[in-house]
């Protein structure tokens, strides 16, 4: 929401409606309030406002249709911002289709002349070329209408990216709507109040929003409201106060500011986060135009272009703020959440209510755990029932309208399966499969309450197409956002509007330079916020210089030489074996069809695996504190997070996971052993497959399964060169595996020597009966020679 003053006046036109009476009086009885409102509004936009504006107090249908194509599709050139605003009555026509009409002077509804359609309105506003559109409707049903509309039928699609803010008001009857003695309207009222304190004190059009947002409670009960504001529009009152506010003073204290950038981290729902966030407002209004007409949203793009900041410091933030879509900040939004190994506890997590205590918090998990197992039976047929009554508990509980669900890195749902083969689908008993099931079967149906966002990178896009999944390919084909590279402009804006308002520069020379290397790493934000929080706490007088990127290396680089410091470091100090331990645990490998992908390790886990790994080596055995230490190292140094997660029992615990999914791309070093671990991994699942075939027949056909004596020495050399990658649990069914096939060749052999000791002297016995048998053949025939 921009404060550009226009350069002259012709830059703005507007058209002002006001209809008091009409021709079918006895349809349309006499109001009072629109001609009051018009009166005060031209005067406003006049005024205080620099709009050139056209008025009718009693016009015609053609007159009124010729006004609004002449306002939004002139002859020569556009206006730069155009207002259109009508009071009156409207008109509501149900033929299959629910229409909704402006009334002019002569609508006479038995002739079927009804107005100007608001369908057709969409359509003028469409093929308008004006860069800022403006619609304000202050208006009352010509008869008392209790059925709600959906006023979203009549918004335009953002499709050419304009800048549009759009108010409906549509009072249930002339009393409500006529309510301070026939003077303003409330919406008017409360328009004029914004408009002129804008224009006294210099405010930007966010807090004119903020004003009208007090009275939009009171609106909404009275009828039909929506208020939507896309793109950059204008301060529509133009001040003669031209002081700047404390905050917008460059201040000169840097070294007592926190870094505005955010390395490896995405930008957060928050205030501070958001104040810094540039570069993505028209992607942040597709996002809002989609949410605001369905209730599915797929978001994707590559690793590192951002998809996470855009969620959550656009989309999530500024639907909690409420200032572009009426209403969006009294829907629910809980916290984003990634499906991790198990979906459904993540599922579970993001309802619990974050405001209660530790003990209260553990004990609503608890409760919706329990209720998500209750309905996993018969292939979770009623999965969705589970998902339906934690959504209607938080819309009673805190009388909301409306749930929307944000789901980050949903590509962890095909990622992070348990000893996958390459290519192999999500089966209908998985855990994976049930929240898919959960999360969509049921999402049509829950259009009026529910809402589903999704972020994927854009390479798993073709795992959601390999099975039907409840309509999730068919959603994401109808519902999809991509998050592109940014262009040379925005690029510019990324980089040096957060350090502006904080009084440091940026050389212009390293502003080109860092905008040609974006085209080497394909557009990879995570890499120049990396760069830029470096250049940060490498500043020169204030100022991130040229000489300072070279000396930290390339965009392309600068990880590489960055986490080769680091180990080399910690390889000095013996922790490098630990380090590469713990950073090869972090990466999920996927099936080999995709990319690699981040996991999450419970930090005892990462502890336990790192020790045994040690012992499998025969190297002297590591303390708990060099372990604890190379954590803390990684941690310091970017290269991993700690956080808190919810586990099964509703216990907190601290988990570990890589700082982001670019380091595997960036880092050689790390992108070696991964591909070292990459046939680790594969056999890994094989054999674990293999064990978990025989654990699962019963009794009588367990030996069918048992390995083989090639297969047992395999699974033996593995337990011994690679057991520290394996859990616990995995470690001890593939011991009973091996100890069972084991037994079974002991026993064959035990058997084998069994038949060897009592058929070999047999054997010599019939040699020697056989022998004797020949040679007394022989003899016979010699003697009867």
């Amino acid at each position: 929401m921009t404060s550009n003053i226009p350069s002259q006046v012709s830059s703005r036109k507007a058209l002002v409606v006001g209809i008091n009476k009409y021709e079918k009086g006895k349809i349309f009885p006499a109001l009072k309030a629109p001609d009051y409102n018009a009166k005060h509004m031209k005067s406003i936009l006049k005024q205080k406002c620099s709009f050139l504006v056209s008025d009718f107090s009693k016009p015609d249908r053609k007159q009124l249709k010729d006004e609004i194509i002449k306002l939004f599709l002139p002859n020569g050139n556009p206006p730069k911002m155009a207002l259109f605003y009508f009071s009156g009555y409207i008109l509501v026509k149900n033929s299959g289709l629910t229409e909704v009409f402006l009334t002019t002077s002569d609508s006479n509804p038995a002739q079927d002349d009804l107005g100007i359609s608001l369908h057709w309105l969409r359509e003028v506003l469409k093929c308008s070329k004006i860069e800022q559109q403006v619609v304000i409707l202050d208006c009352c049903h010509s008869e008392g209408n209790n059925k709600l509309l959906n006023l979203d039928n009549f918004i335009l699609d953002n499709y050419l990216n304009m800048s549009r803010f759009l108010i409906f008001s549509f009072q249930k009857s002339k009393q409500e709507f006529q309510q301070d003695g026939g003077r303003c309207s409330s919406l008017t009222k409360s328009m004029l109040i914004a408009l002129d304190n804008q224009y006294k004190y210099g405010n930007d059009n966010a807090e004119l929003v903020k004003y009208l947002k007090s009275n939009e409670m009171f609106l909404r009960k009275l009828g039909d409201f929506k208020r939507i504001y896309f793109g950059k529009i204008d301060n529509l009152a133009i001040s003669n106060n031209k002081a700047e506010s404390k905050s917008g003073e460059p201040d000169n204290t840097v070294s007592s500011h926190q870094c505005p950038y955010k390395g490896l981290s995405y930008f957060d729902s928050n205030p501070e986060d958001t104040s810094n966030f540039y570069g993505r407002d028209r992607t942040i209004n597709q996002l809002l135009e989609k949410i605001n007409k369905n209730n599915f949203l797929a978001v994707i793009g590559t690793a590192g272009v951002g998809k996470s900041s855009v969620i959550r410091a656009g989309l999530v933030y500024r639907l909690k703020e409420g200032l572009q879509i009426s209403g969006s900040d009294n829907w629910y939004i809980p916290p984003v959440i990634q499906p991790g190994e198990k979906p459904l506890n993540s599922l579970a997590q993001a309802f619990v209510d974050t405001s209660l205590s530790a003990e209260e918090q553990k004990l609503q998990f608890r409760e919706f755990i329990k209720l998500l197992d209750e309905k996993k039976e018969n292939n979770g047929e009623k999965i969705t029932d589970a998902l339906e009554a934690m959504i209607d508990q938080v819309i009673k509980n805190y009388n909301k309208e409306r749930v929307i669900l944000v789901i980050d890195q949903f590509e962890e749902v095909f990622s992070l399966r348990k000893h996958q083969a390459p290519g192999e689908r999500l089966g209908d008993n998985s855990e994976q499969y049930l929240f898919i099931r959960c999360l969509l079967e049921k999402l049509e149906a829950w259009s009026s309450k529910f809402s589903l966002v999704l972020a994927i990178r854009a390479d798993f896009i073709g795992k959601c197409t390999e099975r039907r999944y409840f309509g999730l390919a068919a959603n994401i084909q109808q519902n999809l956002v991509a998050i592109t590279p940014m262009d040379p402009d925005t690029l510019r804006e990324v980089i040096v509007k957060p350090t502006e308002k904080l009084g440091v520069r940026v050389e212009e020379k390293l502003i080109d330079r860092l905008i040609n290397d974006m085209k080497s790493v394909s557009g990879n934000l995570a890499l120049l916020q990396y760069m830029l929080t470096k250049l940060w706490y490498h500043q020169d007088h204030q100022t991130l210089t040229l000489i300072n990127y070279n000396n930290l290396g390339s965009l392309k680089g600068i990880l590489n030489q960055h986490g080769n410091k680091v180990y080399q470091e910690l390889k000095n100090q013996d922790q490098g074996a630990i380090a590469k331990t713990i950073l090869i645990n972090l990466v999920a490998l996927g099936d080999g069809t995709t990319g690699y992908t981040r996991k999450k390790l419970l930090l005892e886990n990462l502890i336990e695996i790192c020790r045994r790994k040690n012992q499998l080596d025969n190297q002297q055995n590591i303390s708990l504190e060099q372990i604890k230490s190379t954590i803390e190292d990684l941690q310091k140094s970017d290269l991993i997070i700690l956080e808190e997660d919810i586990q099964e029992n509703g216990e907190k615990k601290q988990v570990v996971t890589l700082a982001h999914e670019v380091l595997t791309q960036h880092w050689k070093k790390l992108r070696e052993w991964v591909q070292e671990y990459r046939y680790i991994d594969i056999r890994k699942n094989q054999i674990i497959s293999y064990a978990q075939e025989w654990d699962q027949e019963d009794i009588a056909q367990k030996a069918s399964r048992l390995p083989s004596s090639q297969q047992l020495e395999e699974s033996k050399v593995f337990m011994m060169q690679y057991g520290e990658l394996l859990t616990s649990s995995d470690s001890e069914l593939i011991t009973r595996y091996i100890e069972a096939g084991q037994e079974k060749i002991n026993y064959r052999n035990y058997i084998g020597n069994i038949i060897v000791i009592t058929f070999f002297p047999f054997m010599i016995v019939l040699l020697l009966i056989i022998s004797l048998l020949i040679y007394k053949f022989y003899k016979h025939c010699y003697c009867i020679l």
